[in-house]
């Protein structure tokens, strides 16, 4: 993603699917009007900042299936609209 993709704060879906992206930008913490996240089938995807998703407090669809991720950050717990 770009560098500025910290300036979309109100993007309220992204789909990242089947894409070869490996991370977030700490900018992707401003998405705090996100609602739906898509990142299926992003096996190079192996790491989700705790701090990025602490922003999307109005996250409501997280889809992650067969990523690289081991494990998902505790900010996810705090999310209480999913």
């Amino acid at each position: 993603l770009p560098d500025y993709c910290g300036q979309w704060a109100g993007l309220q879906e992204i789909n990242l699917s089947r894409t070869s992206i490996s991370s977030l930008p700490e900018a992707a913490a401003s998405w705090q009007q996100l609602r739906s996240f898509y990142l299926d089938d992003v096996a190079a995807f192996t790491s989700l900042s705790g701090g990025v998703v602490a922003g999307w407090s109005s996250l409501r669809v997280l889809h992650i299936n067969n990523t690289g991720l081991a494990q998902l950050p505790a900010a996810v717990s705090c999310l209480t609209n999913l």
